[in-house]
């Protein structure tokens, strides 16, 4: 995997990873338990003793993988630290110890993504469209801030979205690190691991750019929507021609699609275009009028109405006017002259009278 950031990088910048920090694993941290393992290492909850605050630490062997690669890793995350947004995952800090290669980031409580559409699938219970929109909408403002800085996630999925606070935020992580390290051991099986996420564009082994990653979104929205892939099969061959061909089962066909507007199954098909040019960018996304509305619902629900009638909405995203209340109609003024008479006129009266 690569960032852009990480293209303009010059072999010098490539030094032999080290620990300017002194960070000792077992002095300055405390082992809670393991959350996730692989060919890569572990993944471990730990709490930080220095800022008394549990992180997860993933630590992997550095034997058989090229220097040259670890260095690169190592100055990935230092890049990936300088991000600050909160629906990213923080990176806090990587050093190598012992031969192995340390990373802290920050801990999700809420588990992943593919943890919870797990959960609602045994329960048979989708999920709700407006949640649905939440997290897309979370999922657009990461990748939009990473695509500002010139950053390519490349190893979007669901396992490497994470939530937290009662599953209402999600943080995106989990850049494709640990698959750069295992690739470099030779298993392809590391790269299969995940191959339902890949663009056709992959397939073609065209270069990987931001609509890779817009395929990618668009596969884990409809995994939320559907719970299942748009593409599967058997064997990687087979689903490399079932991606290529674009052909799967449209949101609103599956079992659960009905549960969805037919605005929002449309934008999903629309990030599902086998030609990138097709697939909107991360900015027009976030323009959706599908999305503004969501955010005009968010805004009324936190924001009941208290103030007297007329008053401006400070809303950002202002809703229609509220009609004038039913009641008796205003007065009207009277004409000025009266009305012509109608009948019969009377009789003149007399000055006597």
């Amino acid at each position: 995997f690569f960032f852009g950031k990480a293209l303009y990088m010059t072999s010098a910048m490539f030094l032999s990873p080290g620990n300017p920090h002194k960070i000792d694993f077992r002095r300055d941290f405390d082992r809670l338990k393991v959350v996730g393992s692989g060919s890569f290492g572990e993944a471990i909850l730990c709490l930080d003793r220095r800022s008394h605050r549990q992180v997860v630490v993933k630590r992997m062997s550095r034997k058989g993988i090229d220097p040259k690669e670890m260095a690169q890793a190592v100055n990935e995350v230092q890049i990936l630290s300088s991000l600050n947004h909160i629906n990213i995952v923080q990176y806090i800090d990587s050093w190598v110890e012992k031969g192995l290669l340390y990373i802290e980031m920050e801990y999700a409580e809420g588990g992943d993504l593919h943890q919870k559409i797990k959960a609602c699938r045994l329960r048979d219970q989708p999920i709700p469209q407006g949640r649905v929109l939440d997290w897309f909408m979370q999922m657009c403002a990461a990748l939009k801030h990473l695509h500002d800085q010139k950053i390519l996630h490349r190893d979007l999925k669901t396992q490497n979205i994470f939530l937290c606070c009662n599953d209402s935020v999600i943080k995106m992580g989990d850049f494709g690190i640990s698959r750069l390290l295992a690739n470099s051991r030779e298993e392809a099986q590391t790269f299969v691991g995940t191959p339902f996420y890949m663009s056709p564009e992959l397939i073609s082994e065209k270069p990987y750019n931001s609509k890779s990653d817009i395929w990618a979104l668009g596969v884990v929205v409809y995994e939320v929507m559907t719970f299942r892939h748009p593409f599967e099969a058997t064997t990687l061959a087979h689903l490399a021609r079932k991606i290529a061909s674009g052909v799967y089962p449209l949101v609103e066909t599956t079992r659960h699609g009905t549960h969805y507007s037919p605005e929002l199954c449309q934008v999903v098909h629309t990030m599902l275009q086998v030609d990138a040019k097709v697939r909107p960018s991360v900015n027009q996304l976030l323009r959706l009028p599908l999305f503004r509305a969501r955010l005009r619902q968010i805004y009324a629900e936190s924001h009941p109405p208290v103030l007297p009638a007329g008053t401006p909405n400070p809303d950002p995203y202002p809703c229609p006017p509220t009609p004038a209340p039913k009641g008796p109609p205003a007065p009207q003024p009277k004409p000025a002259s009266p009305p012509p008479a109608v009948g019969r006129p009377k009789s003149p009266v007399s000055p006597k009278e």
